[in-house]
């Protein structure tokens, strides 16, 4: 068959994809034309020009030319006219289509996503590459790029990700696909060379090391590397790489970087073009002899360094040119490995006043086994004031005490480099905030007042944040001893509504909820954050630490490396296991994989978000009559999430919500759109109606039930809480038998990981994974089955840790225990384990005694709210 060669883009001097430009149309168009297509499936037909797919449900419809290619270039011009049984419009590209069971393709808009679907062998496939949510009606530009192996989808001019081609050498036919009904205006097909080769240029770079094009008398450049994109879990992250920059300021006064330059263009330019989300620099006012990290996050790659990433070969060159308010710029090209960098820095956390810092470094390949020569903090040498005997590098973590001479200053952005034989470098910079763990619950709605506050106390609590709350509930925040953790943009009003309380509690920090959510950019974030700090400072309160909620955390657009820490939703509502959707990470078929956790994505505290607590009601619009009702979480449910939460890095645990909620029109979308919706949340609700409805007896139960449930994970929470909020996880802790082994879910019966606490303590997690559930409270049925296991575990003792007590804590005891132990391992039996377990190992003899008395405290408050201690579903 002939090949078709139709120019679709213009090709610069450098050969790249232009990203600040949409390309230039082809001027051959080949829908008008009926002759050399074949539809594969779907409803296909002309209309003026168009090409029309009319078929409703939500099916794979593809129409493919006759012609092949084996490299090059394809665009579909088109939109979604409706959309599909599964509410989406979608439209895409068919790269390659061999035959039916060999085919790959771009869909663009299905689950609300940007995702290839291919078919090797039979065997059916897809990838997510980004959250897309095509609008019905909406024109779009859907492309690809096949080249060296790799296939580079884009979205309007814009790359969008990177997968390998399954037919690497193979020719197959171009086409459309689509999922829903669609109209396409315009296909155009190129199978000439895509791209210069530009890998050898990028090579010798990197190979060579950062290039110094304009020297500066003011900076020195210490190190070039990524902040977040080699820890993330696919190579379409690569386009959202975070490049990070170390400099230290040379002169003997404070300075400043005042702006970034990518490639000539200056910040402003490259945000409004989409090349980049945002730069910053940390401290902004840098003394001398200090140390700044400046972060560049890009949001979109060039065509070569899209390439260069799928192939998995370094990428670039890239030239960046810091501007600095001295006029001393520095101005550097360089290349970067699209893989991990052999050191890293995987967490940061802060001693209670800040007088110390605990940062966890791991290495891989030859750095393995390396020593540690160097560790600054804001530029100063602080390799005399770390604590510990332990030096040599580990592939698993190694954690590092540094005591400061002089305490930081709260919200001080605070810079860490490490340096290690082999000349290995590793850098991270966070806010210091001293690390705590909170457990939050938000007020929805008008009510309940301050009486409630004294019962959320009780149920271990430590936070409360208000949703459109009542104010006068903050005072009592204060004479319970809880926090108070605003749900909301911080603003200066709602400052000053605090302030105008007569006792108010510390703010304990700010739920900012689903903020890729609100159609701001993420520079739009980052000067928001900007202006809640100085409203903070303008009232002269200290300033407290932001957790983004996150809606899709894995499409990440820079929000993850601007908050203070990271949260979004894990609960059993629509269930974990979605295609695609924000729960997923907490996949209990295969939780062994630290790598792709949130913890390690973000290297800053992750407090999940769990929208557990509640049940509902649905009723006939306008009426009090019930025709449906979501049941509540079952407790070992709850107690499942939250502890596989823990065993995955989580350093809090935030609560939606507390009050009773009557919801009609759009309000009740969230849990139909056809019903009123009448939610009940952690039983405020303390009469048997509900707005003059009767709640019917087995949902008050199971909210009881739960509710007393959350309150027994609380006081473990509380107890272990101080050692996790400072720790990292790690693979010390390993399963060797559990029976039974596989879980109904196909995955592992049971999961352990070790959390390594500083210098003296290790808190090892064991879950039971042996559940049948769907997750989902829109199906009524409960647990299917949720069988004990029995647990063999073995924990490698590292050389930092000289074990002096090992003790289970739970809400109902803190019980000594005597593991066997020998050559450095010790193991550990869980007989019949129910759900979850926390054992200590530790060096500090009194920390027993102290988490004793704690435990009492906590039996006490929980029986003052009518929970029985001991009905822990463990």
């Amino acid at each position: 068959m002939p090949r078709v060669r139709l120019v679709v883009c213009t090709i610069c001097a450098l050969s790249v994809w232009s990203l600040m430009a949409p390309a230039e149309a082809a001027e051959t168009n080949l829908l008008p034309s009926r002759d050399g297509w074949t539809p594969v499936s779907g409803r296909w037909s002309w209309d003026e020009g168009k090409l029309v797919q009319s078929l409703v449900p939500d099916t794979y419809s593809m129409i493919v030319r006759d012609e092949t290619l084996v490299e090059g270039a394809i665009t579909v011009e088109g939109a979604a006219t409706a959309v599909n049984s599964s509410g989406d419009g979608c439209l895409g590209v068919i790269c390659k289509y061999i035959d039916r069971n060999n085919w790959v393709a771009v869909r663009y808009g299905a689950y609300s996503a940007i995702m290839v679907a291919q078919t090797v062998e039979g065997q059916r496939r897809f990838s997510r590459l980004r959250h897309f949510i095509c609008k019905i009606g909406t024109p779009y530009t859907c492309e690809v790029r096949i080249a060296g192996g790799v296939i580079v989808a884009a979205l309007d001019g814009k790359p969008v990700g990177v997968i390998e081609d399954p037919f690497r050498d193979r020719s197959g036919r171009p086409g459309i696909w689509s999922q829903s009904p669609a109209e396409f205006y315009r296909m155009s097909v190129d199978s000439g060379p895509q791209v210069e080769d530009t890998r050898r240029a990028a090579t010798e770079l990197f190979a060579a090391g950062p290039r110094i094009v304009q020297p500066s008398a003011t900076w020195s450049l210490e190190h070039v590397g990524y902040s977040v994109a080699p820890l993330a879990p696919t190579i379409s992250r690569m386009d959202l790489c975070t490049i990070a920059l170390y400099v230290r300021n040379r002169r003997g006064k404070t300075c400043s970087v005042t702006d970034i330059t990518l490639d000539g263009k200056p910040s402003s330019e490259l945000i409004d073009g989409g090349r980049i989300a945002w730069w910053r620099c940390w401290p902004q006012v840098v003394p001398p002899n200090g140390m700044a990290q400046v972060l560049v996050k890009m949001s979109a790659m060039t065509m070569s360094e899209a390439v260069q990433a799928g192939r998995r070969q370094p990428v670039g060159p890239y030239r960046v040119r810091l501007s600095s308010s001295d006029g001393q710029d520095l101005e550097l090209e360089f290349a970067l490995e699209p893989r991990p960098a052999r050191l890293r820095i995987n967490f940061i956390a802060f001693g209670p006043e800040l007088k110390s810092v605990y940062v966890y470094l791991a290495a891989e390949g030859d750095v393995v086994g390396a020593a540690v020569q160097k560790v600054e903090v804001n530029g100063l040498d602080v390799t005399t004031s770390l604590q510990g005997t332990a030096r040599a590098l580990r592939a698993d973590t190694l954690p590092l005490r540094i005591n400061l001479k002089r305490p930081s200053s709260r919200a001080a952005p605070t810079v860490v480099t490490v340096h290690a034989e082999g000349d290995a470098f590793a850098g991270h910079a966070v806010r210091a905030f001293p690390s705590r763990f909170p457990i939050q619950i938000t007020i929805l709605g008008k009510q309940p007042g301050p009486t409630a506050i004294e019962e959320l106390a009780n149920l271990c609590f430590t936070d409360v944040g208000l949703c459109g709350g009542r104010s006068e509930n903050i005072s009592e925040m204060r004479k319970r001893g809880l926090l108070y953790f605003p749900y909301a943009y911080p603003s200066a009003g709602l400052l000053d509504r605090y302030l105008s309380q007569p006792e108010r509690p510390p703010i304990g920090g700010w739920w900012i909820d689903e903020i890729d959510g609100w159609k701001k950019r993420p520079r739009d974030a980052q000067n928001m954050l900007a202006e809640a700090d100085q409203a903070m400072r303008d009232r002269k309160l200290p300033l407290a630490p932001y957790c983004m909620n996150i809606m899709a955390p894995w499409n990440d657009e820079g929000y993850i490396e601007l908050a203070d820490a990271l949260s979004h939703e894990y609960g059993i509502d629509r269930g974990i296991n979605g295609l695609g959707g924000p729960r997923s990470p907490l996949d209990f078929g295969n939780p062994a994989d630290i790598a792709t956790r949130e913890l390690r994505t973000a290297r800053k505290p992750w407090w999940p978000y769990f929208r557990n607590i509640e049940a509902v009601l649905l009723l006939k619009r306008g009426t009090k009559e019930v025709v449906k009702q979501y049941r509540p979480i079952d407790p070992r449910e709850y107690r499942l999430y939250v502890y596989s939460c823990l065993a995955n890095g989580a350093k809090g645990a935030l609560n939606w919500n507390y009050g009773v909620n009557y919801l009609t029109g759009k309000r009740s979308a969230w849990f139909s759109k056809e019903y009123d919706a009448i939610r009940l949340n952690m039983t405020a609700l303390k009469d048997k109606q509900a707005f003059g409805v009767a709640v019917p007896e087995d949902l008050l139960d199971g909210l009881k039930a739960a509710r007393d449930e959350c309150g027994r994970v609380n006081a473990e929470l509380q107890l272990l809480g101080p050692m996790l909020a400072l720790g990292d996880i790690s693979d010390l802790a390993r399963v060797v038998t559990s029976v039974p082994k596989r879980s109904p879910r196909g995955g592992p019966a049971a999961h352990a990981r070790a959390l390594v606490c500083g210098l003296d303590t290790i808190v090892v997690l064991v879950v039971n994974l042996n559940i049948a559930s769907n997750f989902n409270a829109r199906k009524p049925q409960p647990v299917d089955s949720y069988e004990p296991v029995d647990v063999e575990l073995e924990l490698t003792i590292p050389p930092w840790l000289k074990p002096q007590d090992v003790f289970s804590v739970s809400c109902r005891s803190i019980e000594a225990l005597e593991p066997q132990s020998a050559k450095g391992v010790m193991q550990l039996h869980f007989r019949q384990l129910p759900v979850a377990q926390a054992v200590v190992v530790t060096q500090n003899r009194e920390l027993r005694g102290v988490m004793q008395a704690h435990l009492t405290a906590l039996q006490e408050r929980l029986r003052s709210a009518g929970v029985e201690v001991n009905r822990a579903a463990r």
